[in-house]
């Protein structure tokens, strides 16, 4: 399988993809200095394979190496990610 995510600046999201099909998303919104990062979903049938750690990872990484935004993690999700890699807890903003 070949996972990869790429950022839709224009819709708002991190997809993730296996190949061309999208399996998953990452869903933000833009504020003062901050993505709010409000959803992460990947499809039933790719549930527990922990791709919903590696999208999220990826949005981080490409957050964190284009240095323009804090993240605030309104997808339940999001905390319990920043709780397994307190590494990335330096995204959020105060």
């Amino acid at each position: 399988m070949d996972f990869r995510v790429v950022h839709n600046a224009e819709n708002h999201e991190y997809e993730l993809f296996d190949g061309d099909k999208k399996i998953g998303e990452l869903t933000y919104v833009i504020g003062d200095g901050v993505l709010d990062l409000m959803h992460t979903g990947v499809r039933d049938e790719y549930k527990g394979q922990n791709l919903g750690a590696f999208l999220v990872k990826e949005a981080l990484n490409d957050i964190r190496a284009k240095g323009q935004y804090q993240i605030v993690p309104s997808c339940p999700y999001i905390p319990v990610y920043l709780r397994r890699h307190p590494e990335d807890q330096d995204l959020v903003a105060n």
